[in-house]
């Protein structure tokens, strides 16, 4: 299978803009892969065909309420070769450990997440694609991918706080990733606008909805995966 390489020269941390919405719980990096990185995606994805993704409320990644389900079109690839080309793009942007991921405190006891350094995406990327046909993501938290590897007669555990989302085109009619207050699950706190090129990063456990598009016109490609911090067991 043909893998999409990143463009490692547009690596460079100083020229790139952060925006902080909540302090090491929901940033975006803007512009962190190029126009024609983002097209490449794309037209990779597409040759792969997308495919109607509606998860079930059994499924391990996402918590839902029992009336809340996916509706968009999804294509998936299993790739080391491209989570470590990402995971060198994003690294510098990514905080050493969880401590400061203020949200962990109300699902994860404390000791659990202790000790937790960064290390990787999970290689397991998710490209999705909404048009206006009512495909959204409502809302909902994202679920943790958790396991246990062997290295040097070792056992580390890898665990995901963060989620990792690429926006591969503009979208100028809705397509928001919308974030709700977790107790006034009605009260909007940041509506992200898809820009190309754009990466967004945010604690699982903040609720939030991929808001569907809304013009017959408009799509909107995007790249998803989790970012992994590890620690010996």
């Amino acid at each position: 299978m043909k893998i999409v390489p990143c463009n490692k020269n547009n690596a460079q941390k100083k020229s790139m803009t952060t925006i902080w919405l909540e302090p090491d719980n929901i940033w975006i990096v803007k512009q962190l892969f190029s126009k024609e990185e983002c097209e490449n995606w794309i037209e990779y994805s597409e040759s792969i065909g997308f495919q109607t993704a509606e998860v079930p409320l059994t499924a391990k990644e996402i918590r839902t309420s029992p009336h809340q389900r996916i509706f968009n079109t999804k294509v998936t690839v299993d790739s080391t070769i491209l989570a470590n080309e990402i995971w060198y793009r994003i690294e510098p942007f990514i905080p050493q450990t969880v401590d400061h991921i203020k949200k962990l405190e109300e699902h994860v006891p404390l000791e659990e997440y202790q000790n937790y350094s960064k290390h990787s995406i999970n290689e397991r990327i998710r490209f999705y694609k909404y048009t206006n046909n009512g495909q959204m993501l409502t809302k909902h938290y994202d679920g943790n991918f958790v396991r246990v590897v062997r290295e040097a007669n070792q056992k580390v555990v890898e665990h995901s706080f963060l989620t990792m989302i690429v926006y591969l085109n503009d979208c100028e009619h809705g397509g928001h990733t919308t974030f709700y207050d977790n107790q006034n699950t009605d009260l909007i706190l940041h509506a992200v606008k898809p820009q190309t090129g754009d990466v967004l990063f945010f604690s699982h456990y903040y609720l939030h909805e991929g808001s569907p598009v809304t013009h017959s016109s408009a799509q909107k490609y995007v790249m998803r995966s989790d970012v992994l911090f590890r620690k010996p067991l």
